[in-house]
């Protein structure tokens, strides 16, 4: 999204943009084990809008997939969850199971990394799709919800609709797959739809065929799209919006144009510069030296500052907040936003 397509919106009192379909405010993850806590979340700030892709970036273990995970509630009693997520006016946050259930695939619709492990082996594709239309009651009769499930097989571009809604997953490609698992999360016209590192375990061809399909999906349904990847070719393609991650902290967010063409976090630019080009050999690319902290580890200060080429001791004291550096892009480097990080 542009500089200017962000001024035109709206900002309330609160600082929120009227027309989101989702506000994330200060989301927190504590997952308990062996009577540690683990911080997997650390105050994650998201707006998601109608009709646009915004993806969050980082290496694994960054905290992207339990930031969706939390949003949808899926951690049950394992997790505690802190903060707010007002998803059509409503807390997710505050729901209970019960309440959680008709917003799950309705309103809020997960494509998972693995479509293998999410469809059931022993029944076929199409009745998978017409179990979830007629338990949100999309559908009025189990012959509608066969014809709507053929429809869906057909708008996500499987060539015989009718042959793969009789198919079993075992039958399937990969891709064919991804495709289904697709199907089934938009067959209720969600409001919003997540997608967990789809394109994964595909290949490239593949996987550029997926990716052109989110986003005429996202366009024709008029859905805000959540995309998670650590791919950052997919940010570029795909994305109107980054939110890059580390250690469970967004460390900047912006239009992609702005986040991904002139970074100033030193993470996203050490991000960049790892990624291969035309331009760049891979042997004369440059790696971030050190580890990620282990997953939930906390650590005084910036998490980055280990690993970071313009850590000063400050760095290690204060845990930095977000501050905008410009309109709609926030970065949470003090040294970087103060004197320019190289």
């Amino acid at each position: 999204m542009t500089v200017e397509a962000q001024a035109e919106l709206v900002i309330d009192a609160a600082g929120e943009t009227s027309d989101a379909v989702l506000s994330v405010r200060d989301l927190t993850t504590t997952f308990t084990a062996g009577g540690q806590r683990i911080e997997a979340l650390r105050g994650i700030d998201l707006d998601l809008y109608p009709g646009r892709v915004s993806v969050l970036l980082g290496e694994s273990g960054s905290g992207k997939s339990v930031t969706a995970r939390s949003i949808l509630r899926l951690y049950g009693a394992s997790a505690i969850i802190g903060g707010s997520a007002v998803f059509e006016g409503r807390d997710l946050v505050g729901l209970n199971e019960k309440e959680m259930q008709p917003i799950r695939g309705s309103g809020i619709a997960l494509v998972p990394q693995d479509p293998t492990g999410s469809l059931d082996p022993v029944r076929r594709v199409g009745a998978q799709i017409v179990e979830v239309l007629r338990l949100h009651g999309v559908v009025d009769s189990k012959k509608e919800a066969q014809a709507r499930a053929e429809e869906l097989l057909g708008l996500v571009g499987l060539p015989d609709p009718v042959r793969a809604a009789r198919s079993f997953p075992h039958e399937m490609s990969g891709g064919m797959k991804q495709r289904v698992a697709i199907a089934i999360a938009i067959c209720c016209n969600p409001t919003l739809l997540i997608a967990d590192e789809p394109t994964t375990a595909l290949d490239v061809t593949v996987q550029a065929q997926i990716l052109d399909l989110f986003v005429e999906l996202t366009s024709s349904i008029g859905s805000a799209m959540l995309m998670i990847t650590h791919d950052v070719g997919v940010a570029k393609d795909l994305a109107d919006h980054v939110s890059v991650m580390y250690a469970g902290r967004i460390v900047e967010q912006g239009a992609t144009s702005t986040v991904l063409d002139d970074p100033v976090h030193p993470y996203t630019k050490a991000l960049l510069a790892a990624v291969p080009t035309p331009d760049v050999p891979r042997g004369n690319l440059i790696p971030i030296i050190g580890q990620p902290p282990v997953s939930g580890m906390t650590l005084p200060g910036c998490s980055f500052a280990p690993r970071c080429p313009v850590a000063q001791s400050s760095c290690t004291e204060l845990v930095p907040e977000l501050v905008s550096v410009e309109l709609g892009h926030s970065v949470a480097c003090p040294v970087a936003t103060e004197f320019g990080a190289a």
